[in-house]
Formats: C-alpha cells, sequence, structure tokens
C-alpha cells in the first residue's frame, strides 16, 4: 500500500511538472518593491527553485539581505521557478488566500541564498494552519531533513515546514530542464 501512495505521488508532481515543462522560460514571481532596470538585468540569469509540496498559490514574503528589500513571489506549481537577484535571502511571510502570516520567532529563520547565473534550489514547502500534520508524514519521510517554522495572523497559528529533498528535485528538474544545468544547492 505504501508502495502504491508512493508512486501516485511520484506521478502527480510528474504530472505537475509537465505543465511547468512549457513554462520554463517565465518568471513567476512579482515584486512588492519597485526594482529598477539594473536590477532586473541582474535576475535574469539567477533562478530560485522552490518545490512546493502542499499548498499551491501562496505568495512567500522575502527580504534580500543584502539591501534589505521586501518582495513577494508566486509560487504557483508544484516546482516553481522564481527569478531572483543573487545573495542571501530572509523568510519572513507567507500569504495565502489573501491572510498574511508573520514568521513569529525572529530567532529562528529560513535563510537560503541565490548563487549568480545558477539555478539554486531553495527547498521543499509545506504550509499548513495550525500545524503541518501526519498527513504530509510520507513527504517528510523522503527529505534528508526539515525544520518548522511558526507564522501568526489574524486568524491563527500556521505552520511552514522547509526540508530538503535535493535528490529527487535534482533528478525531476534535469527530466524538465532545457538548459541541462543540475541545480546547486542554495541552503
Amino acid at each position: 500500500m505504501k508502495k502504491n501512495l508512493r508512486l501516485i505521488a511520484i506521478l502527480l508532481l510528474f504530472g505537475s511538472c509537465s505543465f511547468l515543462k512549457s513554462h520554463l522560460g517565465s518568471n513567476s514571481g512579482s515584486s512588492e518593491v519597485n526594482q529598477s532596470n539594473d536590477s532586473v538585468k541582474a535576475n535574469i540569469r539567477n533562478r530560485a527553485i522552490i518545490h512546493m509540496i502542499s499548498p499551491l498559490d501562496l505568495e512567500i514574503v522575502l527580504v534580500h539581505l543584502e539591501d534589505n528589500k521586501q518582495e513577494k513571489f508566486l509560487v504557483d506549481k508544484t516546482l516553481s521557478q522564481i527569478e531572483m537577484k543573487p545573495g542571501h535571502w530572509k523568510v519572513v511571510g507567507i500569504i495565502h488566500k489573501g491572510i498574511h502570516h508573520k514568521l513569529m520567532n525572529t530567532s529562528k529563520q529560513f535563510i537560503f541564498q541565490i548563487k549568480k547565473d545558477k539555478n539554486t534550489y531553495v527547498g521543499s514547502y509545506i504550509f499548513q494552519c495550525p500545524k503541518v500534520t501526519r498527513i504530509h508524514v510520507d513527504e517528510l519521510k523522503q527529505m534528508g531533513f526539515f525544520n518548522r517554522y511558526p507564522f501568526t495572523s489574524k486568524t491563527g497559528l500556521c505552520e511552514l515546514v522547509v526540508g530538503s529533498d535535493f535528490e529527487r528535485v535534482n533528478r525531476v528538474w534535469g527530466q524538465l530542464s532545457q538548459d541541462q544545468h543540475s541545480l546547486e544547492l542554495g541552503f
């Protein structure tokens, strides 16, 4: 039974990623802060690859640590490719179904690095309220490691789990990507 569930999960991943194959050149990120033309040019070849396990269509609010600018990026695919400036980024919020969730514990933060002229894997994400439940145990077991980050909003508590499933994501990326460059690890 477990093998069948894993096979179904892998098939769903490939099926949802097939849509991505025809859209690899598009930018799925939107900026909360206006970017200069130089900044946009710098972003063209620096991409974050995010594996969103659940749910889709949420926005991740990040701060670029080198210039302290906050930006929002829409994650609308299982394997999203988002153009970003190189450097270190910190997750500070999540927007899901129009509700803004802020990071509760600022001493426990998820920071990743976008490498210049690289496609950088920045984690596998699960977001759920009030906590990530046993529904996602199989996905969590496949990860090399994961960390839990608490968020709060006017509607209550939520949790973001960020983990590493680098080998599997890199393998799927290699099958989908047209540029044939493997992913770099960003954390």
